[in-house]
């Protein structure tokens, strides 16, 4: 499930990047309109700051995509493995 989960999370930030391109510089050129000053320095922080944003939930997508699953243990098996993880110091 959090593969799943991941999956989503990644393709929707794939799409927030994609979305903001479109949106901000396709749109424009498609216009013919050409890009004046006042739109590009309009431009250029929105894209920063939605790629960053875009970027980090891409990121934590794929994060969880390639996490293994944890090894769930109980109480007394936690316990027995740390006991035997542990350097024997009985040096006599």
């Amino acid at each position: 499930m959090s593969k799943f989960k991941g999956s989503l999370i990644f393709i929707s930030g794939i799409l927030i990047i994609g979305f903001e391109i479109y949106a901000l510089i396709a749109t424009k050129i498609m216009d013919q309109s050409g890009f004046t000053i006042q739109y590009v320095g309009l431009i250029v922080p929105l894209l920063i700051l939605s790629l960053t944003v875009g970027g980090v939930i891409a990121w934590v997508g794929y994060t969880m995509i390639v996490t293994k699953e944890p090894i769930l243990l109980s109480y007394e098996e936690a316990y027995e493995e740390a006991i035997n993880a542990q350097p024997n110091n009985n040096q006599t």
